[in-house]
């Protein structure tokens, strides 16, 4: 019919006729459709903590998948970033947070530990502690460091405080402080709890670990402190 439009029909109210089928078909490679620019939208940005992401693909109304931007990781464990969308004035944030890592325990396994005796849950010079801990603790997994993992201190203060080592390499752990009345019931204390404080952030002159404590809360008559440890990407 267009082939035939464009032979033998003559007239304007042909030609709007072709234009029209050019514009709706495509015919031609000619534009399809008029841009009205007073309704157009702006294109919908991702970002990682401010980072714009370059390219998105969006599979579906629920799943997009994307190259993440370059990132430098911390020295001292996982990077928590946020994701969040923005198109013109509008924005959201999603209530879950991306971990970026360097699976790290597995090289000092190998380096450290006879092939037998690598699990993370595994105790291998049987101290009582298990290898991961000994990895995100800067400890000795191999024989007994002769003194407490977790020493106690009371420079300064009437109450007494622990301390303990985080491995800088040990980017692939999560370190938790939780603490108990009874040693029954057991309360994780968040990161940025004003009771964990670094108490020296070089103390091997190396960069290999960071000197933390944790003071209880004045009051309490009796506290319990733990340490769990967390691998990541298991």
């Amino acid at each position: 019919v267009f082939s035939n439009l464009q032979s033998n029909s003559t007239g304007v109210g042909m030609d709007r006729i072709r234009k029209y089928l050019e514009r709706k078909y495509a015919i031609g490679d000619t534009p399809r459709g008029v841009v009205d620019e007073a309704n157009l939208q702006e294109p919908t940005r991702f970002y990682l903590d401010g980072r714009l992401i370059e390219s998105v693909t969006i599979l579906n109304e629920r799943t997009a998948t994307f190259s993440a931007p370059a990132i430098d990781l911390p020295s001292s464990g996982p990077l928590s970033l946020t994701l969040s969308v923005n198109r013109g004035t509008e924005s959201s944030t999603t209530p879950e947070r991306f971990l970026y890592y360097l699976p790290a325990y597995d090289q000092w396994a190998t380096s450290n530990l006879p092939s037998e005796s690598r699990g993370a849950l595994e105790d291998h010079d049987h101290d009582g502690i298990a290898n991961l801990l000994e990895f995100a603790t800067s400890s000795i997994p191999v024989g007994s460091t002769g003194t407490p993992l977790f020493p106690v201190s009371h420079e300064g203060s009437a109450l007494p405080s622990m301390r303990f080592y985080r491995n800088t390499d040990a980017t692939d752990v999560f370190l938790t402080v939780e603490y108990s009345h009874d040693m029954r019931s057991w309360t994780a204390l968040p990161a940025d709890d004003p009771g964990i404080s670094v108490a020296d952030p070089d103390p091997f002159g190396d960069g290999s670990a960071i000197l933390m404590e944790v003071g209880p809360a004045p009051g309490k008559s009796r506290l319990f402190y733990r340490l769990r440890a967390e691998r990541l990407g298991l």
